[in-house]
C-alpha cells in the first residue's frame, strides 16, 4: 500500500461538509465487501465529523459509499430507500471509465467512454458540473443547487425523483449518441463513493477516490430542466387482425401485450441487459445494481410462469418497479409502470387506441 492507497479522513469531511450543508436528517456511511453490505450506519447531518471518521475507518478494509439524498429518519430496514429520502443538495451522474475493473463492452453495442470522452458528453449537455470526483475507475459528477432542496411532501420528492431520473436519462442520451454507455443512476436512495475513501476491486490495487475538479458553478432547478431531452417512446404495440378486445369474446389489452411484446421490448429500453437463459429462466442485469457486473437484478419465466420479479432494490428505484418475491409483474403491469404511471387503465386505453388506429 503506497500513501495515495491510504484512506483521507480530512477529504472524507470537507466533501460531506459540502454535499449536506443545509439539509437536515441523516446521512448514510455503507461498507461492502465483495457484494455483501458489511456495515451501515447512520448519522446527522450536523455530525459529519464522525461520519468522516466512519468513512475512513471502513475504507482500510471494504468499499465505503455514502448516500446521494439526506435521509429523513434512520430508515427501518437496510440502507434506505426512496421514501425515507428528505432532501438533496444537487444531481449527480456516475460514468464509469473503459479500463481495469469494468467488464465491458455490453451487450448494446455501446462502449465505456475514455476520461477524455467523458468530457465530450459533459459538452453535449451543455451545464459544466459543479463538481468532479475521480471514483477510481471512473467519474462522479455533481450539479449544485444554490440552495439545497428540502421535500416537504412525498409530491415534491416524487417531483425530484422525476427531475433526477431524466437528468441521468438525458446524460446517458447524449453519451448513446457518441457509442457510449453511462450507468442508470439517478435514483435518491443511490449511494456512491466519497472522496478519501477507496474503490477496491479484485485482482488490481485500490485506488484512491478524490476530487480532480471544482469549478463551484451552482444552478436553480430550471436550468437542470433545459437541457432535458424527451424520454423515450413506449414501444410499439403491432397491429394485428382480429382487432377484436375481450368485450367482444377477443383478446384483452393485457392479453395482447403479452403475446406481441418479448420481455426485451419491455426491459432493455428500462436499463435491464440480457445476461443468459437457463432451464427455462431468463436472467437480467440492470446497471443500477450494485452486486457487480454480472449479477442478476431480475428474471422473468421462473417456474414457466410468465412473470418478471425484480431482485435488485437499486435497480427498482430506478425503475420504478415493485422489488421482491410478492411482486410478480406481468408484462402489461410492466408496460403500465414505466410508460402509464402505473395506471392500467390509462395503459389499456392507450393500446385500444393504437390497435384502432
Amino acid at each position: 500500500m503506497t500513501l495515495a492507497q491510504v484512506p483521507d479522513t480530512r477529504s472524507a469531511r470537507e466533501w460531506l461538509d459540502v454535499q449536506f450543508a443545509g439539509l437536515p436528517g441523516w446521512v448514510a456511511v455503507i461498507a461492502f465487501t465483495g457484494s455483501r453490505m458489511t456495515t451501515k450506519r447512520f448519522f446527522k447531518t450536523s455530525d459529519l465529523g464522525n461520519a468522516a471518521d466512519a468513512v475512513a475507518r471502513n475504507a482500510w478494509y471494504s468499499n465505503t459509499y455514502t448516500s446521494c439524498c439526506a435521509l429523513k429518519a434512520v430508515p427501518t430496514h437496510g440502507r434506505g430507500t426512496v421514501v425515507d429520502t428528505i432532501g438533496a443538495s444537487g444531481l449527480w451522474a456516475d460514468l464509469d471509465i473503459a479500463g481495469p475493473g469494468h467488464a465491458w463492452p455490453g451487450d448494446d453495442g455501446t462502449e465505456l467512454p475514455t476520461a477524455e470522452d467523458v468530457g465530450l458528453v459533459l459538452d453535449d449537455l451543455g451545464l459544466t458540473p459543479t463538481a468532479v470526483i475521480d471514483s477510481g475507475h471512473g467519474r462522479y459528477c455533481w450539479w449544485f443547487f444554490d440552495e439545497p432542496v428540502v421535500f416537504d411532501s412525498d409530491d415534491e420528492r416524487a417531483a425530484f425523483a422525476t427531475l433526477s431520473r431524466r437528468f441521468n436519462q438525458t446524460l446517458r442520451e447524449h453519451a448513446r449518441r457518441r457509442g457510449f454507455h453511462v450507468d442508470s443512476c439517478g435514483d435518491l436512495a443511490r449511494v456512491l463513493r466519497p472522496p478519501g475513501s477507496l474503490n477496491r476491486k479484485p485482482g488490481i490495487p485500490a485506488a484512491p477516490v478524490k476530487l480532480i475538479d471544482w469549478k463551484g458553478g451552482r444552478y436553480a432547478a430550471s436550468d437542470l430542466v433545459d437541457v432535458l431531452v424527451d424520454p423515450p417512446p413506449p414501444p410499439p404495440v403491432p397491429r394485428a387482425a382480429p382487432r377484436q378486445y375481450r368485450g367482444d369474446g377477443g383478446e384483452s389489452p393485457a392479453d395482447r401485450i403479452a403475446r406481441v411484446l418479448d420481455w426485451a421490448d419491455l426491459l432493455e429500453p428500462l436499463g435491464f441487459v440480457h445476461l443468459s437463459s437457463v432451464g427455462g429462466v431468463t436472467h437480467w442485469h440492470h446497471p443500477a445494481s450494485t452486486s457487480g457486473p454480472r449479477s442478476t437484478s431480475a428474471t422473468t419465466d421462473a417456474n414457466g410462469v410468465p412473470v418478471l420479479v425484480v431482485h435488485s432494490e437499486s435497480a427498482a428505484n430506478v425503475t420504478e418497479l415493485p422489488c421482491g418475491g410478492g411482486h410478480r409483474l406481468t408484462k402489461f403491469r410492466i408496460f403500465a409502470h414505466a410508460y402509464h404511471r402505473g395506471d392500467e387503465s390509462a395503459a389499456a386505453r392507450a393500446i385500444r387506441e393504437e390497435i384502432r388506429q
